[in-house]
């Protein structure tokens, strides 16, 4: 049994309205369970730095490649929990009883990695939010990393899974211009067209570039990939059914902003009587 329970890691781009409330948030999980915090730097101030230097000395410098999961790949190689737990720069928790409650009971035993919910809000007034789980944390088995260079995520997706009721307050899909947003969606579909082009042809690709398409309201394309992504899973026999019927539910949404109402409606019973949507 290693001493540290849990290693808490935020990387940071040097967010100064946000990442005070998110180290701020962690505070009573470094105070109530054994545990680390280690913060990856990738461009904070020096007066930053030493708000960082308030919770941990255990800070990173990283030099930005576009590689998110490289960023956070030095975390884990320098991590001595027992578990592990990232939490972004700009999103800082309510409440952490529960995660508190979760490793310092025999409760955590039964578990290989958990998920909390993350808040995304779509106005600053925070009137407005749909809740989503993320699995943001893992026993630090052997060979444990991060892999993909944007929408990052555990290589081994361990089971069981705890759902940790705690969340985090999240305000980053919301977009001051449509040119910040498309600023945002470029970045995001440069690094997922460059994994495409590197033979990384996941149905979790196909799922990402779509919601970029989404939001640009790039409604052909986001049908042209959708159809292309689903003959590809039967090409390859690859049924991950919460892609696959991500993908479905895709035609589906791009056909009725196309107003091709008929064939939106006989493919939704098409997809409905297989079983994917």
């Amino acid at each position: 049994m290693r001493d540290i329970k849990l290693t808490i890691s935020v990387m940071t781009v040097g967010r100064r309205d946000t990442l005070p409330k998110t180290l701020k948030s962690l505070e009573p999980i470094l105070k109530n369970v054994p545990s680390e915090l280690i913060v990856t730097d990738t461009g904070c101030d020096e007066e930053l730095l030493t708000v960082i230097k308030g919770y941990t000395d255990k800070i990173i410098e990283f030099k930005w490649c576009n590689d998110f999961a490289k960023a956070r790949n030095v975390s884990i190689g320098m991590a001595q929990g027992e578990w592990y737990m990232f939490v972004d720069d700009d999103e800082w928790f309510e409440d952490v009883t529960d995660i508190i409650e979760f490793f310092n009971s025999a409760e955590s035993e039964k578990y290989n990695a958990f998920d909390y919910v993350q808040r995304n809000y779509s106005d600053y007034e925070g009137t407005s939010w749909r809740d989503m789980p993320v699995g943001r944390g893992t026993r630090l088995v052997e060979g444990q990393k991060f892999v993909d260079v944007i929408h990052e995520h555990f290589l081994y997706n361990l089971q069981p899974i705890k759902m940790l009721n705690a969340y985090v307050h999240h305000y980053g899909y919301i977009y001051k211009s449509v040119e910040e947003q498309m600023k945002h969606s470029k970045r995001n579909l440069d690094l997922l067209y460059k994994q495409m082009a590197e033979g990384n042809h996941h149905l979790r690709q196909y799922v990402h570039i779509l919601q970029e398409y989404n939001g640009l309201e790039w409604y052909d394309k986001a049908y042209e990939l959708a159809v292309q992504g689903l003959e590809r899973a039967k090409e390859n026999n690859e049924y991950t059914i919460k892609y696959i019927s991500g993908i479905k539910t895709n035609i589906v949404y791009s056909l009725l902003n196309m107003k091709s109402y008929d064939e939106a409606i006989k493919k939704a019973h098409e997809y409905i009587s297989e079983g994917g949507i």
